[in-house]
């Protein structure tokens, strides 16, 4: 963008322009910054987005806006490194767990205990094959898949605990009855393995 203003020749004047904004509105910064797809940034992140904007007094004004944006909310008091977010994120995410939290408490309409006895029986065969020995899931495993009763479930666990295994139960049970399965994941490796 400043290469952009250098070539058009009038970098003073758009800077000019981007401190009125600011003046006008703290907060400007940090719905950018959630609206470019980040919704907890750092202190450094808006130092960026001000000096990306400001050649000269990009972290003075940094330092202004944290004290003057008032859609600020501090999700990490982190002395070193607080993470951020704003009110209207937040407040996005809280309805976004209300009602997840609400579909772990309805019945999946479509639920077929036959289909799911199935699809546990193909991934047992399957791993069988696969490890040359007989292989059963664990009782925890068994009852994880009881989620599938309800609307909506979640999981996590420690590297070993089986939920790839629970997974492609999961994966096989939708293909038995048509319907849709979305894993997510926080960490690249289960990504990369919920993609198989």
């Amino acid at each position: 963008r400043r290469r952009w203003l250098m070539e058009l020749g009038d970098v003073a004047l758009s800077e000019n322009e981007v401190e009125e904004v600011l003046k006008q509105d703290p907060g400007r910064p940090s719905r950018d910054i959630v609206a470019g797809g980040q919704a907890l940034f750092t202190a450094e992140d808006i130092d960026r987005w001000t000096c990306s904007r400001l050649s000269v007094d990009g972290p003075e004004w940094s330092d202004r806006l944290m004290r003057e944006d008032k859609t600020l909310v501090v999700r990490s008091v982190d002395s070193e490194h607080p993470l951020f977010t704003t009110r209207k994120q937040l407040d996005l995410e809280q309805q976004v767990a209300a009602l997840a939290s609400k579909l772990t408490q309805e019945r999946n309409p479509l639920f077929d205990r036959a289909k799911l006895d199935r699809a546990i029986a193909d991934v047992e065969a399957a791993e069988t094959r696969a490890k040359g020995k007989p292989f059963k899931l664990s009782d925890e495993q068994r009852g994880l898949l009881d989620l599938l009763e309800y609307r909506f479930g979640t999981t996590n666990g420690v590297a070993g605990s089986g939920k790839t295994t629970v997974m492609a139960v999961v994966h096989r049970y939708c293909e038995l009855t048509d319907q849709p399965d979305i894993g997510l994941a926080t960490a690249q490796f289960a990504a990369e393995n919920l993609q198989k």
